[in-house]
């Protein structure tokens, strides 16, 4: 099984070579630096995902990150304020591509069919291609933090995609937080049991039996108030 550390495709940078006038001058200076950031954001990120696969989160230090991307620690900090905010800045990539899928199964939606998530699938798939990166954010030595972060960003897709199909109008806020609570810890529980058996089924048919496990009860609770 081939995979990947990277929570998003490679960017490849080219060097741009240009004649100084006054405004095309600036021009280029600008984009030369905003391909600077990107690539040095880029680096960072991907220097905190290896070193969480070799060492776990809470391991890592500051130190870490710049000693394996080989830049000065007054470059990191002109980024990040510290390990945390480059992590939740991953994670913000992650849920981006997710909210995007949800997006743009939006027009598709119908309410009258039982409970499914749009953005599972693409999760399921998204760990596939990412074994060793998954392993490390929701391994034994993920850390706390990493753990948490998973579960806000599953539970703001989450609840995004019920105010969506309006399964949760007039349903009480402890009753949406009991159901987001549910949903969100099966989805990572099975995604433990996947990971730590290495893959044995596909990302298709892990969110099919996902689907299957987690369905009844949701129609269950929300088909009594008439929300399916």
């Amino acid at each position: 099984m081939e995979t990947t550390t990277s929570l998003s495709p490679f960017v490849r940078f080219r060097t741009l070579s240009f004649k100084c006038s006054v405004n095309p001058c600036m021009e280029g200076e600008s984009l030369m630096k905003d391909r600077r950031i990107v690539r040095t954001r880029k680096l960072l990120h991907e220097s905190l995902l290896a070193l969480m696969i070799e060492k776990g989160y809470e391991a890592v230090t500051i130190q870490h990150i710049i000693d394996r991307a080989n830049v000065g620690r007054s470059t990191f900090y002109s980024h990040f304020l510290d390990k945390q905010d480059l992590l939740q800045s991953g994670f913000d990539q992650l849920k981006q591509q997710l909210t995007h899928h949800q997006q743009q199964s939006a027009p598709n939606i119908d309410i009258t069919q039982p409970f499914r998530l749009s953005f599972t699938l693409d999760f399921f798939r998204h760990a596939q291609e990412h074994y060793d990166l998954y392993r490390a954010l929701v391994g034994r030595q993920s850390g706390a933090l990493v753990q948490q972060l998973m579960k806000e960003m599953f539970s703001e897709l989450l609840q995004q995609e019920f105010h969506a199909k309006r399964y949760f109008d007039d349903i009480e806020p402890i009753m949406q937080d009991l159901i987001t609570q549910y949903v969100v810890s099966s989805l990572l529980s099975m995604l433990n049991w996947w990971l730590d058996q290495r893959m044995p089924l596909s990302a298709e048919q892990m969110d099919e039996r996902y689907h299957a496990l987690t369905t009844p009860g949701i129609v269950n609770v929300l088909g009594q108030r008439g929300k399916i």
